[in-house]
């Protein structure tokens, strides 16, 4: 009856409102995160890469027999298909490519507000997604047809995942590990670099479990996950007979034996110029303020962490050939947690203080979005001179 339905209407509307009213700021920040990622889209001029990218996302799914096409030059495909199917949808390539990333920065934002929360509280985690939205490094790799912005995703939930596994030794959540680390490698080799730092901090809390058995039963269906997701890559003789192909990039096992030190001090001394340069400097402050007091208070969910951020830039630093943007952004989100922690700290012994400094992190970073965004190839051109990056 027509009574009945404005019941429902109105009980439903009720609880829309409640949400809404409960999550405000989420739905806010949501926005302005749409805003700044979506705005001049298509301005700046499409990448080598990006060009590449599309095309063979377009030949995977659009012609017969081409479905790993992109293995062909050593790179994995899942992104690419994803890629082809939203060529299919939007009449734009470059638009629909682009839009793939600007989703995928969205499910980092969602990673790092849920990872913030569960580490400190509410207030750190809204902290940590403006801290995400505006910095111009995370933006430019969520506007552009590549695969930085999916790594990040992997990066930030993986480590969720793992958190959670390692406090409650859930199957749950070992398969949902398992199953986000085959998708990033699925989508490209640098997700290794999780694998290898999600092992380390199991093998970490493997001496801390309560339940020692359940917990190697449980790292069992972790790795087992992994396979199963990759398993049309693992039964496809062309991505081993390409495997070979990312030691352009990357040092082999040998060439680590030999101990190349004079690269890996160039990659440090990159990585600081382009982390100063694109990251923002009060930000990197932040960041590295947060890491001594995790240090300094030796609490074991800072503990998870720091192992993780440390090890994931020395894997960078020792096993990428030259640092650059694109190897770094994927790896640097997870440093939001610590500089977003000190903000909290900041505001919560003065308000005005605390204010102050989000407010110039938050404006400085601006000032490069508006930049970017205005007039990207000209921002490329000058943050190139400070950074030396390529």
């Amino acid at each position: 009856s027509f009574d009945g339905w404005k019941k429902f209407l109105r009980m439903n509307f009720k609880k829309i409102s409640s949400f809404l009213n409960l999550h405000k700021e989420i739905l806010f920040i949501s926005l302005l995160y749409f805003f700044t990622r979506l705005i001049n889209l298509g301005a700046l001029p499409i990448f080598n890469d990006e060009a590449i990218y599309l095309d063979w996302g377009w030949r995977e799914i659009s012609e017969p027999g081409n479905l790993y096409y992109s293995l062909y030059d050593g790179k994995q495909p899942l992104l690419m298909w994803i890629f082809g199917i939203f060529e299919k949808i939007l009449s734009d390539p470059l638009i629909a490519g682009r839009l793939v990333s600007v989703i995928a920065g969205f499910i980092t934002f969602l990673g790092i507000y849920l990872l913030a929360k569960k580490l400190f509280d509410k207030k750190v985690a809204i902290i940590a997604i403006t801290l995400y939205i505006f910095n111009s490094l995370f933006l430019f790799f969520d506007r552009q047809a590549l695969m930085e912005s999916a790594i990040c995703a992997v990066g930030i939930w993986a480590f969720y995942f793992l958190f959670e596994f390692i406090h409650k030794n859930s199957k749950k959540y070992a398969m949902s590990l398992g199953l986000v680390l085959g998708i990033g490698l699925f989508i490209k080799s640098t997700a290794f670099i999780f694998v290898i730092a999600s092992s380390f901090l199991l093998i970490y809390s493997y001496f801390k479990a309560k339940n020692k058995s359940e917990f190697i039963k449980n790292c069992g269906i972790i790795f087992l996950l992994i396979i199963c997701t990759d398993l049309l890559l693992i039964i496809n003789p062309e991505f081993w007979s390409t495997l070979g192909m990312n030691q352009r990039y990357v040092y082999s096992i040998s060439d680590i034996f030999r101990l190349p030190v004079i690269n890996w001090l160039t990659n440090i001394f990159l990585n600081i110029k382009i982390s100063v340069v694109y990251l923002n400097p009060f930000f990197l402050i932040f960041s590295f303020a947060g890491i001594f007091l995790f240090v300094k208070r030796k609490k074991q969910d800072y503990s998870l962490l720091l192992i993780w951020i440390v090890t994931l830039l020395a894997l960078e630093i020792i096993l990428t050939k030259e640092s650059s943007q694109r190897y770094l952004v994927s790896l640097l989100p997870v440093l939001i947690l610590p500089a977003s922690y000190i903000f909290s700290l900041i505001l919560r012994k003065s308000l005005l203080w605390g204010r102050i400094f989000l407010i110039v992190t938050v404006s400085v970073s601006s000032a490069y979005i508006f930049f970017q965004i205005t007039n990207p190839s000209s921002y490329i051109k000058n943050t190139q001179k400070f950074s030396g990056d390529q």
